[in-house]
């Protein structure tokens, strides 16, 4: 088949998959956890992981990154004979998630996934001018990718990358339509700019795969995506204490980033706060920031922490909290002073912002184990312990130090290569907790202290790990609040600061 009758296939394809109901429903549940859990991407494309994880911590390097995420996906299914059993709903599931991803990293949100492929089905009449230019793409890319092992000798791989670059370098120019008010359209004079963006973006990836595929890799990450896929592996989710809960709310407040409190948890915070502050009854978030800030921080600390058991109770009596039993989706809250555990329900992370998506990220940070073994405990030498299938930090010691901030290491390195903004920042707080709490026991030396929060913030390591030593003496909650606030500042500014050079160098996409 030609490239052009393939790419002519698939936006044909797109709009049987709008009608296709249950089959659909249930691809889209099986390919979800790649989008929207960490632990899962690390798992499936470990193998790869240099082509795969966003170079940078921009909206445009994100993009690449879930483009070339779907692209290798497609690739090595569609060079396996028979997919594996995977069919045919799959591959229109990863296109349409790699969709939603890329319209909420250029600031639009779906509501249903299943709804994504639409946008490009309506330009399936425009199909020949838009594949006239995969003759090119070809014959660039084509000594790339013919020495690859376990790739090269599949005809369709190529054809299959290529592809599925354009494909998502067109829902990115569509999209982006969409964020500045017109409606989702590929204009004739973006063709040229989305040409040359798939190109690149074949280039890239022909190189990176010469670089770390090899005939075993390459098997690996198609078993684990398969094996995904198929249900015969299962991530586990990992906890959020009350006391983590309540700390990044009020760390939101103080830090004026009131936006990120408009959701289910934040107003119950809000309300908790009112009601605990009387004069404060009838001030609005944008004020209530202003005070809240100018509180000592051990005093906000402590208010904060004060307020968990009624920030719960609210969010039980509007409905978002009930006792977990084991749901696949959701956030689960530990309760710190009895362990009881309950489930948060928010809505898909697609349609959800702030505080919440924060919560959901890193729930899904947790590992991937065989799906006989999903419910066992683990070994805690493993840096996990596990409670009815929800994983949540042990104790840091002497002992298992060095193990410990080499996970650190992981996740703090991802969360930031996801590049969320604040929503990152999540994951690297809770990383580091359990090193404050060991410094506060007394478990690790301050040297050690240091060293871990060096291995995960880099440069400012040292500077919020002296912060957080510094209060070690005045309880946990001040610990919590300080860490979280300090991250947050941390991350948020650190963004801004990438975002600002990206505007400078004017990287923009395709145009």
């Amino acid at each position: 088949m030609s490239i052009r009758s393939r790419m002519s296939q698939r936006l044909a394809g797109y709009r049987k998959a709008g009608k296709s109901g249950q089959g659909m429903e249930q691809a889209l549940a099986q390919v979800k956890g790649l989008f929207t859990r960490q632990g899962v991407r690390e798992y499936v494309f470990e193998p790869v992981r240099e082509l795969v994880l966003p170079a940078e911590p921009t909206t445009d390097a994100r993009v690449r990154a879930v483009i070339t995420q779907v692209a290798l996906s497609n690739a090595v299914l569609a060079g396996m004979p028979g997919k594996l059993g995977v069919g045919v709903f799959v591959c229109w599931a990863l296109e349409a998630w790699m969709a939603v991803t890329i319209a909420r990293n250029v600031g639009v949100r779906i509501e249903r996934p299943a709804d994504a492929l639409k946008y490009l089905a309506t330009t399936g009449g425009a199909a020949a001018v838009i594949t006239s230019g995969f003759g090119e793409l070809v014959s660039s890319t084509a000594s790339l990718l013919s020495f690859i092992p376990g790739l090269s000798s599949v005809a369709v791989v190529p054809a299959e990358l290529l592809v599925t670059n354009f494909v998502g370098v067109l829902f990115w120019i569509g999209f982006k339509e969409v964020a500045e008010g017109r409606n989702f359209r590929i204009p004739a004079e973006t063709i040229g700019g989305a040409w040359r963006e798939a190109l690149e973006l074949a280039r890239f990836q022909g190189r990176a795969l010469r670089r770390v595929a090899s005939r075993e890799n390459v098997r690996d990450t198609r078993d684990r995506l398969v094996a995904w896929i198929k249900g015969d592996v299962r991530a586990q989710r990992l906890a959020v204490t009350d006391d983590a809960l309540v700390a990044l709310a009020a760390a939101d407040l103080a830090a004026g980033e009131t936006h990120r409190l408009e959701g289910p948890v934040g107003a119950a915070f809000l309300e908790s706060l009112r009601a605990a502050r009387p004069q404060w009854a009838e001030v609005e978030a944008g004020e209530l920031a202003t005070l809240f800030a100018e509180l000592p921080e051990p005093e906000a600390a402590e208010l904060a922490s004060a307020l968990r058991a009624e920030v719960l109770e609210r969010l039980g009596d509007d409905g978002y909290l009930a006792p977990y039993a084991g749901e696949e989706d959701g956030v689960v809250i530990q309760v710190s002073e009895n362990g009881e555990l309950w489930a948060l329900k928010v809505e898909d992370f697609s349609a959800v912002e702030g505080l919440e998506e924060a919560l959901i990220l890193h729930a899904g940070a947790g590992p991937v184990l065989a799906a006989e073994a999903a419910e066992d405990l683990i070994d805690a030498d493993q840096g996990v312990s596990a409670v009815r299938g929800v994983l949540v930090p042990v104790e840091v010691g002497e002992a298992n130090f060095d193990e410990m901030a080499e996970r650190a290491e992981s996740t703090g390195r991802s969360a930031i290569a996801g590049g969320l903004g604040v929503a990152s920042a999540v994951s690297t707080v809770m990383s580091l907790w359990p090193f404050a709490a060991a410094y506060a026991r007394g478990a690790i030396t301050r040297d050690q202290l240091g060293r871990a929060f060096g291995i995960v913030l880099k440069s400012s390591g040292t500077r919020v790990a002296e912060r957080v030593a510094g209060g070690a003496a005045l309880g946990p909650a001040y610990l919590w609040y300080a860490l979280a606030r300090s991250v947050i500042a941390l991350t948020d500014g650190a963004l801004r600061e990438e975002e600002d050079v990206a505007e400078r160098e004017g990287k923009d996409g395709p145009a």
